[in-house]
């Protein structure tokens, strides 16, 4: 018998795959029970309804993501994941800490091709969905505001970072690069599509933040 955290994680897995495959727009509580296999008041045991899954895929989508993702580890606490960050800034340097970030992401689309046609979706449904923008905003942007900030703090706390420069200046601007990146490779293109403004969004940053 299934565990009630699987089957939430089943669902997750089909909406994910809806959205891949049909867009966001092909997302219902019916397709997704029939993808699951199950019935379609049973998702409600697991999920409020529509859009707390899109809210769900949407903080699953971003932690894949995470600017420290060569440091994180899911079983320590975000403390802990912040304070390995700072270590490898420290190491490193911000520039170097930021091209490895830019590499693990590459990695994490090369390793899961399905991940870079979910953002695609994500990114072209917030204009046309309010569910997906409201989640775009609320979590996704969010958490990737959260963490790039908090690296550029950690840098700033080790005098890296430029006097005048904000660190969530430099968030918004990783993120606003970010999209830009992701909207070259909308017509055409997988993740080595993807590669070249990634690595100069990443060698821009570094070069703008460095003391």
């Amino acid at each position: 018998m299934s565990q009630p955290g699987d089957t939430r994680q089943r669902i997750l897995e089909a909406a994910t795959r809806i959205i891949v495959e049909r867009g966001i727009g092909g997302l219902r509580v019916r397709a997704i029970a029939r993808a699951v296999g199950i019935r379609e008041g049973s998702i409600y045991n697991h999920y409020a309804g529509r859009d707390q899954i899109i809210r769900a895929i949407f903080e699953q989508a971003g932690a894949g993501m995470s600017p420290i993702g060569e440091t994180l580890d899911l079983e320590r606490t975000p403390k802990e994941q912040l304070h390995l960050a700072g270590e490898e800034i420290g190491t490193r340097g911000l520039a170097g800490f930021l091209a490895a970030s830019g590499e693990h992401l590459l990695e994490h689309f090369a390793r899961n091709p399905d991940s870079l046609r979910l953002i695609r979706a994500i990114l072209s449904a917030r204009f046309h969905d309010a569910s997906a923008r409201q989640a775009y905003e609320e979590v996704f942007r969010r958490d990737m505001r959260r963490a790039l900030e908090a690296i550029f703090h950690l840098a700033a706390q080790q005098g890296l970072l430029r006097d005048a420069v904000r660190p969530l200046d430099l968030a918004e601007l990783g993120l606003a690069g970010f999209e830009m990146a992701l909207a070259d490779t909308f017509a055409d293109g997988g993740p080595e599509r993807f590669g070249a403004p990634i690595r100069k969004l990443m060698e821009t940053l570094g070069a703008l933040a460095a003391s």
